[in-house]
């Protein structure tokens, strides 16, 4: 997890921002982590002055992928668009597998 400067929140917002592919980067690979651990939701920043955390819950993860595409086309680095694909991908994978257990076991 990233622990973020206790900074006005304006001041980190406008980061978040203007710094976009790099955040999303860090992202979708805390995202690659939360998808192969099966973990229901995945702890991004701290804020350093009041201690919250920002997360990401499982069912929006390809929600958060499909963003980070679009991004990563956006700023033309489709290398990091190709990988939040493949990770869009093993999630997709996940979840069908994950259905397909499920179901299974009802039988």
């Amino acid at each position: 997890m990233f622990n973020l400067p206790p900074k006005p929140p304006h001041i980190i917002h406008r980061f978040l921002n203007e710094y976009k592919p790099l955040v999303y980067k860090f992202l979708i690979g805390k995202i690659k982590i939360g998808i192969q651990e099966d973990l229901d939701k995945i702890d991004l920043f701290r804020w350093a002055s009041d201690n919250r955390v920002a997360i990401i819950k499982k069912p929006d993860y390809e929600i958060v992928l499909e963003d980070a595409i679009k991004i990563f086309i956006k700023a033309e680095d489709y290398e990091s668009a190709a990988s939040a694909r493949d990770i869009l991908k093993l999630s997709v994978d996940t979840n069908i597998n994950r259905l397909l257990d499920e179901n299974i076991m009802k039988e």
